[in-house]
C-alpha cells in the first residue's frame, strides 16, 4: 500500500501536476490521521473493556470476601453474645451470694471466651493496586472504603482496642480455677448450626481422650468475696459491650456492602 502511493505521488511530481500533487499529499494526510484516530479509539475501547471485565472480576471476589466474612462474624457474634450472657449471670451468683452448683462452670468458661476477626483483604488489596476509582459506582466504592479501613481494623486481632478476655482474666484464672474433668456434667449448646455435646471422646494419632467444657472455681464463697474478682468482672463488662458493639456495627456495613454489590450486577 505504501509503495502504491509513493507511485502516485512520483507520478504526479514527474508529470508536474502540482496542484493534483498537492491535493493528493493533503487527501493522503486525512487517511492517515483517520488511521490513527481509528486505532486510537479501538484502543481506548479494548482499554475501557479491560477495565470493566477487571472491575466485573474485583466485584465478584470481594462479593466473595465479604460473604465469606459476614459468615465468620455472625459466629463470632454469637459467641460474645454468650460471654455476656454468663458474664450477667456470675454478676448475678455474687450479688445474689448464691449456692455453687455444678452447672456453674459452663459460665465461668463463656465468662473468658473472646473471638477475634481475620479479614480476608485479598479483593480489597486488588482494588488499591488498580486504583479505587476501579469501582465506577460510588456507593460501593466508599462503603468499601469504610468496611475495610475503619470497621474491620476494629474487630482484628492485628489491632485490638481491647485486651484479649482470657489473657485478661488469664493469671486470675491459673490461681483460683481449675478446669472441670467431672464426666458427669454434661453441656449442650448450638452454635454454627452445629450441635456440641460435652464431654466427648477425641482422638489423635491413635490415642483416644475425653474433652470436657468449662472452669470450676477452687473456693467459690471465696471467690464470691474476692475484690480483684469483683474488678475483673467490672473492668471486662466495658471491654465486653464495647467490642459487642463493634462487631454488631461491622456486621451492618458487611450487609450493606453485600446489598450493594448485589445491586450492582443486577442493573448490569
Amino acid at each position: 500500500m505504501i509503495k502504491f502511493f509513493r507511485h502516485i505521488r512520483k507520478d504526479l511530481m514527474e508529470k508536474n501536476k502540482t496542484g493534483k500533487y498537492l491535493k493528493y499529499a493533503i487527501g493522503e494526510i486525512l487517511l492517515v490521521m483517520i488511521g490513527i484516530l481509528l486505532a486510537l479509539q479501538v484502543s481506548n475501547w479494548n482499554s475501557k473493556r479491560v477495565r470493566n471485565n477487571l472491575e466485573r472480576t474485583t466485584l465478584l471476589q470481594l462479593k466473595e470476601d465479604v460473604a465469606a466474612m459476614l459468615g465468620d462474624m455472625e459466629g463470632d457474634y454469637e459467641v460474645l453474645k454468650m460471654g455476656v450472657r454468663s458474664h450477667l449471670k456470675i454478676a448475678k451468683y455474687l450479688e445474689q451470694d448464691v449456692t455453687y452448683n455444678d452447672t456453674m462452670c459452663f459460665d465461668f468458661h463463656w465468662l473468658i471466651k473472646d473471638e477475634y476477626m481475620y479479614p480476608i483483604t485479598s479483593s480489597y488489596d486488588l482494588l488499591k493496586k488498580e486504583g479505587l476509582e476501579l469501582i465506577k459506582n460510588d456507593s460501593i466504592r466508599m462503603m468499601a472504603q469504610r468496611v475495610f479501613e475503619y470497621s474491620l481494623p476494629r474487630v482484628s486481632k492485628e489491632n485490638p482496642f481491647y485486651p484479649d478476655l482470657e489473657s485478661f482474666f488469664g493469671d486470675f484464672y491459673r490461681q483460683n480455677f481449675t478446669p472441670n474433668n467431672n464426666p458427669d456434667i454434661v453441656y449442650e449448646y448450638k452454635m454454627y448450626d452445629v450441635n456440641f455435646k460435652y464431654p466427648f471422646k477425641d482422638s489423635f494419632e491413635g490415642d483416644v481422650f475425653d474433652v470436657y467444657f468449662g472452669y470450676v472455681p477452687n473456693d467459690f464463697e471465696v471467690l464470691k468475696q474476692n475484690s480483684e474478682f469483683k474488678m475483673l468482672l467490672r473492668q471486662s463488662s466495658t471491654y465486653r459491650y464495647f467490642k459487642l458493639n463493634r462487631y454488631k456495627s461491622s456486621i451492618y456495613s458487611l450487609k450493606d456492602l453485600a446489598r450493594l454489590i448485589d445491586k450492582e450486577f443486577k442493573t448490569d
